[in-house]
Parts: C-alpha cells; structure tokens; sequence
C-alpha cells in the first residue's frame, strides 16, 4: 500500500505537475478532464506495524504527498514502540493535530481554528452502526466503492452524514 501511494505521488509529480502546478489543486482546475483524484491513507493505531521501510515511505507521504493530492489520517497511540528513527514531533508537526481532552471534546494545533471548540456528536444506535457496517463490507468485498458511495449502499440518508462539523 505504502509503495503504491509513494509511485502514485512520484507519478502525479513528474507527469502531471511537472514544474507548471504547484499542487494537485491547481492542476485539476485547469484539466477538470483529467483530474487526479485526491487519496487518503488512514492508519490506526499509528505507529502499530510501522517498520523503517515504512517509516522513509511514511516520510515521502508526509513530505511530497499533500502536493501531490495524497494526505494521511492517523490516530497516534504514543504507548506503543515506534522504530529508532522515528520522531513524534516530525509527524505532529506535518498536520492539524487533534486531542482528546475530555469526554466528547476535541482540540486541535491550528492557529486558524483553536478558539472553536470541537464537540464530538453522540454515535449513532449500535443496531443502524452494524448495519450500515455490514452493508459497507458486503459492498467492498463486490467491487471497490468511492466514498459517494458508501451512503447509498449501506441503505443510509444523507442527514446521518451531516452535523459533524463545528
């Protein structure tokens, strides 16, 4: 996975951006026909499973991927080992960093947007959760699905996805 998104912004670099876009943003304006859809690599439990390879892919991510339309989305369990070469503060400071700080609240690291608290909504009834979930995996497991998706095939409406921000 981390091989293929690291050919995938290597690729995006030196044949669609090349030295006239700064960024996947400004290229996608100017050839909507051959936009380059933007990526998401979500790691949990980060750094759970990360090995020095990973790490200098990680690296490359981190470094060449938001140029590229390539972002990471990571949950950091700071109690687990990480490999020597691993610095916490070099991944923190790559982001927006948020923080639990107590129950159902959330701060985050952005000087644009820390005076605005942020208040977690309460999870939806452990019976719709299942099910949307189970119709999430019976979809993944037929065809690979776009996130516009995932709503229509776990038989949801458009409100559930709403509220979520500040």
């Amino acid at each position: 996975m981390l091989d293929s998104l690291v050919n995938h912004i290597t690729s995006v670099i030196q044949t669609r951006l090349l030295n006239q876009y700064p960024t996947i943003a400004e290229y996608n304006a100017a050839k909507p026909e051959l936009a380059v859809p933007y990526q998401l690599l979500a790691w949990v439990d980060l750094p759970a499973g990360l090995t020095e390879r990973a790490l200098e892919q990680l690296r490359t991510i981190l470094d060449n991927g938001p140029r590229a339309g390539v972002s990471l989305l990571a949950s950091f369990n700071p109690t687990l080992a990480a490999p020597r070469n691993f610095d916490t503060n070099q991944l923190l400071a790559a982001g927006l960093t948020l923080r639990h700080t107590a129950p159902n609240r959330v701060s985050w690291n952005d000087p644009d947007f820390a005076a605005y608290p942020v208040a977690c909504d309460e999870p939806p009834p452990v019976e719709s959760l299942n099910t949307w979930l189970a119709a999430i995996v019976l979809a993944a497991q037929q065809q690979a699905i776009g996130f516009d998706g995932i709503g229509k095939r776990a038989g949801t409406h458009d409100d559930h996805w709403c509220g979520l921000g500040l």
